[in-house]
């Protein structure tokens, strides 16, 4: 159980929502801003961000509880939105680093088919990566050399849409399934995997149950937001790979319901294991819908880690339920 300080939005009346993007966090004009020596976030207590455009909000620390959700029975991914899978890849070392097109070959495809098979989803894809790191690289569209600190999820109904209506024709040429995928729901996983042959020391993920999260603890930005990023996607022509990170955004957290979080991490996270998360479900009554998270740091001198984050969209024709089962 860890004690920790987590970044959140303190949005003031008549700013502009933050936002996140979905892939390597803060933008590289604000990372010396958001994080101080060996990773850690930044010692100040407050930081305010001008958009371009004029836009200001308001990031600030919330104390909070960490649990080891190791030991905690029951925990399961229909509940709290996330739970670890046994995991096996093919691919080992630096291909994470250096072969992405490998990746996206051959360790989607393991990925998708661990999902399907703990779910029970008619069709798994996955449709971008992040590998994270601090090693002296170059950062790209699928590797970077950050953590993301701040308290957010990936999804907003609307960006979640786009991502469904951008993989749906992959999903199948069958016209009368692809009826069937629009009549059901969809979910949008992470999943979430310590690239080192050693445990995880440090930098770990932490994940926040989502029965403690409702709407109005997030801050959305949708197509009314009078942030900027919306009149963005739509200009853009259609997603890809490439440009998801800068063009999919997702909501932050309001700092004044942090105290109502339950929050979670897998200490010493291995490489035969597997964190799937729920970052968006298509069903609005259901009980886990958003599962917000962030980097934890936990204290000096420990090796940071190197893990993969694979985005995945599950599709359920309509009837079918998720299936995974309780830890």
């Amino acid at each position: 159980m860890q004690r920790i300080q987590q970044w959140y939005s303190a949005h003031a009346s008549g700013m502009a929502p933050a936002a996140t993007g979905a892939g390597c966090g803060a933008a590289p004009s604000q990372r010396n801003q958001l994080r101080g020596r060996a990773g850690r976030p930044s010692v100040c207590a407050r930081w305010q961000l001008r958009s371009e455009r004029g836009f200001e909000w308001r990031m600030s620390y919330a104390s909070v509880l960490v649990r080891d959700a190791r030991q905690v029975p029951g925990i399961c991914f229909q509940q709290q939105g996330f739970q670890i899978l046994p995991f096996k890849t093919q691919l080992k070392g630096d291909i994470f680093l250096s072969k992405q097109a490998e990746v996206q070959d051959r360790y989607y495809e393991e990925v998708c088919r661990a999902i399907q098979e703990a779910t029970g989803a008619d069709c798994v894809l996955a449709f971008h990566h992040n590998v994270r790191h601090q090693r002296p690289l170059e950062s790209t569209d699928f590797v970077c050399n950050t953590y993301d600190y701040r308290v957010h999820g990936d999804y907003t109904p609307e960006s979640a849409r786009e991502v469904f209506e951008w993989q749906l024709p992959r999903a199948s040429r069958d016209k009368s399934e692809v009826r069937a995928f629009r009549d059901g729901h969809f979910l949008l996983v992470n999943a979430w995997r310590n690239l080192s042959p050693e445990p995880v020391e440090n930098d770990h993920l932490a994940v926040c149950d989502a029965k403690s999260i409702s709407e109005d603890h997030l801050l959305m930005m949708g197509a009314n937001s009078s942030s900027p990023q919306p009149t963005a996607l739509r200009r853009s022509p259609c997603l890809t790979a490439e440009n998801f990170t800068e063009r999919v955004s997702g909501p932050m957290a309001r700092f004044d319901c942090s105290s109502e979080h339950r929050w979670y991490y897998y200490p010493k996270l291995r490489e035969d294991e597997l964190l799937i998360f729920k970052c968006y479900d298509s069903t609005p009554d259901t009980v886990s819908r958003y599962v917000l998270h962030s980097a934890m740091r936990v204290g000096l001198g420990r090796k940071s880690r190197e893990s993969i984050e694979v985005r995945a969209i599950a599709f359920f024709q309509k009837g079918a339920t998720c299936e995974l089962s309780v830890e």
